[in-house]
């Protein structure tokens, strides 16, 4: 049942499903689910997806066939071998679809062919979808009861629109990045980080030449102020020798 009220209803030997709209006492209109005309498909589970999307499931046609809100003809088919038969949508419309060959297949929201298929018990009966994501699967044969955690069945999301596609690659900036360009789109191609590390490399060795610069002068002014003394020595010097 859609959340507007309206059932749907599969009749297996006719292959089509019955629309009730609420609250109404008959059938409003029949649609045909079967790929083939004037053949059956014999439809069986039906499930109404989150945005009023219709699922069948054909057993021997081996197809789920979608019907778009509000349409009253297929809008395409998915293929799910092994006689799928119960059919049950997720919150996030991801559809599980259980199938006759003791296996449970996986349909991503929006998708047309089987993601991801898992193996069953022996002739699964039901399924059902519990509130923390898991799906839970009845084997008939075996009695007993197989649960799929919600981990378990995560596929690839949504297939990606043309508009999805044509947006350019976003990659995750490194640790020194680049300012690539401005408001108005211009490059700028200008390097913050690296400009600072240059400059103060260059005040560092500005600051050193000038502290090499002021030894130079230190030893100059001492080695200036020592010459007289030793020319004065000189000068007695000469003195005794000439008096010797």
């Amino acid at each position: 049942m859609a959340k507007d009220g309206t059932a749907y209803v599969t009749n297996q030997n006719d292959g089509t499903v019955s629309v009730i709209p609420q609250g109404a006492g008959r059938v409003s209109r029949t649609i045909d689910v079967s790929p083939n005309p004037g053949q059956t498909g014999n439809p069986h589970g039906i499930a109404v997806g989150p945005d009023g999307a219709v699922y069948v499931t054909n057993i021997t046609t081996n197809d789920v066939a979608v019907i778009k809100p509000g349409d009253s003809a297929v809008a395409y088919r998915v293929a799910v071998p092994g006689g799928p038969k119960e059919v049950a949508v997720g919150i996030d419309s991801t559809v599980y679809v259980l199938y006759e060959a003791n296996g449970l297949s996986v349909i991503k929201p929006g998708g047309t062919n089987v993601s991801l298929g898992l193996p069953t018990g022996k002739n699964p009966g039901h399924l059902a979808i519990a509130p923390n994501g898991s799906v839970i699967v009845t084997n008939t044969a075996d009695a007993s009861v197989t649960v799929f955690p919600a981990q378990d069945l995560r596929v690839s999301g949504p297939p990606v629109t043309t508009a999805q596609a044509e947006q350019p690659e976003v990659k995750e900036a490194g640790p020194t990045a680049q300012a690539t360009s401005g408001n108005d789109g211009t490059d700028i191609g200008f390097d913050v980080p690296l400009f600072f590390g240059v400059l103060a490399a260059a005040m560092l060795l500005g600051a050193a030449a000038l502290v090499l610069a002021a030894g130079r002068r230190h030893r100059s002014q001492t080695a200036g102020e020592e010459a007289p003394a030793e020319d004065l020595e000189d000068m007695h010097a000469v003195p005794d020798q000439r008096q010797r």
